[in-house]
C-alpha cells in the first residue's frame, strides 16, 4: 500500500536502495538499541517485497511552555525481511505500534566527491496494538534509546538559532567477512549540565549514551525541510 502522503517515505527509498546490502550485513559490537511505542501514520510504503517505509507519531515527555502541550514528533523507520512483511500484513493507520530498533548511518560520496551521510532506523522487531478510533484514548508513549561507544568530538550546532551543542559518538560495527567498520552518530545537547558532563570527556574515552528522537522543521530558501534529531538525555 503507498499513501498519498508518502513523498518522504519515497525519498527515503531511494536513499536505501543502493545501500540495502550494508544495513543488513553489519552486526553492532556494541549496545545500540532503542525503543518507540506510538501511532502508526498513513499506510504502509513497500516499493519492494522485502522493503517497509513506515511513520511513527510520538508525544514529548514533557509539555511546551505557554501551551502546556507535548509536541508530537513523527518518525520514520525502515523494516526488512519477515518484519517488512508483517508491517505490510498488520500495520494500520492510528494503529498503537511499539518497535524495537537501532541506528544505522552511511555514507555516499556524490559525482563530485563530495561525502554525504544518512541517519537511519532500522525496526528490529515489532509489537502491533488496537487502531484507535475517534474516541479519546490515553496511549502509552515510549521513546527512549541506549548507544555504546568512544567519545569523537563535542561541536556547536551552527545552523540553529538556539545555543546548542552536539557531540559524536564513534560506534564499531563487524561485517560478516570480519570487516570493521566505524560509524558516528550525532546526539544533540539541550542545558548546561550535559553539555558540562560531555566536555569532561576526551577524544576516545567510552560512552554509553540514553537519548531519545525527535523530528523538526526548517524552512530554507523557501521550502521546508525535515529533520530528525537524536536528543541526548543522559550521558554515562
Amino acid at each position: 500500500m503507498c499513501s498519498p502522503a508518502s513523498d518522504s517515505l519515497k525519498r527515503l527509498f531511494e536513499k536505501l536502495v543502493q545501500r540495502e546490502v550494508l544495513f543488513m550485513a553489519f552486526v553492532s559490537t556494541n549496545i545500540n538499541i532503542g525503543h518507540l511505542q506510538g501511532i502508526l501514520v498513513g499506510d504502509i510504503y513497500s516499493p519492494r517485497s522485502n522493503l517497509a517505509l513506515l511513520t511513527i507519531k510520538v508525544k514529548a515527555e514533557k509539555r511546551e511552555p505557554g501551551t502546556n502541550r507535548r509536541k508530537l514528533h513523527f518518525i520514520q523507520f525502515v523494516a526488512y525481511d519477515e518484519l517488512a512483511e508483517s508491517f505490510r500484513e498488520n500495520g494500520r493507520d492510528g494503529q498503537i505500534v511499539y518497535v524495537q530498533y537501532h541506528l544505522t548511518t552511511n555514507g555516499k560520496r556524490d559525482e563530485n566527491g563530495v561525502s554525504r551521510f544518512f541517519h537511519n532506523r532500522t525496526a528490529d522487531h515489532a509489537v502491533f496494538g488496537s487502531v484507535i478510533g475517534d474516541e479519546k484514548v490515553s496511549v502509552p508513549y515510549v521513546n527512549k534509546g541506549f548507544l555504546q561507544g568512544t567519545m569523537a568530538g563535542l561541536q556547536k550546532i551552527y545552523s540553529s538559532n538556539e545555543d546548542l551543542w552536539s557531540i559524536l559518538v564513534c560506534e564499531t560495527v563487524l561485517h560478516d567477512s570480519g570487516r570493521e567498520l566505524r560509524r558516528y552518530h550525532r546526539f544533540v545537547l539541550k542545558g548546561d549540565e550535559l553539555k558540562f558532563i560531555a566536555g569532561r570527556r576526551n577524544i576516545g574515552d567510552p560512552v554509553l549514551v540514553e537519548y531519545c528522537v525527535e523530528s523538526r522543521k526548517e524552512e530554507r530558501d523557501g521550502q521546508k525541510e525535515h529533520y530528525t534529531d537524536y536528543i541526548l538525555t543522559n550521558l554515562l
